[in-house]
């Protein structure tokens, strides 16, 4: 049985799940292919985050074969590509299969830039509060992945924020 904090998205489910979802807790948008062999080593590895993490954020899963709307508003050019949604606010975190440890580091980076938004409860759990620095982190925990191709957004504890609408729900543009 698959985890309430685990769920497909579709185009037609996306603002609810997604975009409206980030109001409250910060959601990791895992978008990938059944035929990529870096998606099939990647995905376990955010399950399994997901599941230890009990609801600090939620993992939305757009396969990019069939939800084409989706991977085009996101400008994906390679899979798997992993971006972070707080507040309706797109952060792109990686693309490519990572380990574990730079998968978390990268979450854990999120978190932090989520409960500075004001998202309340997202690093207050063991995993967060560990000996984990997530102000160092991977060096290119976003490398290769921005919004738009460029460098949108500012930089803060190595994840990069873009208030670039996705064209889903009521979002806004700079």
């Amino acid at each position: 049985m698959r985890s309430p904090h685990i769920f497909d998205v579709s185009a037609t489910t996306f603002d609810a799940q997604v975009m409206q979802q980030s109001m409250t807790v910060p959601v990791v948008v895992n978008l990938w292919a059944a035929w990529s062999g870096p998606c099939q080593q990647l995905d376990p590895v955010l399950e399994a985050l997901a599941e230890e993490d009990s609801g600090r954020w939620l993992l939305a899963k757009v396969n990019v074969d069939i939800e084409k709307q989706i991977a085009f508003a996101f400008q994906v050019q390679s899979v798997p590509s992993v971006f972070g949604v707080v507040h309706g606010e797109v952060m792109p975190l990686f693309q490519g299969a990572l380990p574990e440890s730079t998968v978390r580091e990268t979450l854990d980076r999120m978190l932090h830039v989520a409960a500075q938004k004001g998202l309340s409860d997202t690093t207050s759990t063991p995993a967060a509060t560990s000996e984990t620095d997530i102000s160092s982190g991977p060096q290119n925990a976003s490398d290769g992945m921005s919004a738009g191709g460029s460098s949108e957004g500012a930089h803060k504890d190595g994840v990069s924020t873009s208030k670039r609408s996705l064209g889903y729900g009521s979002t806004k543009s700079p």
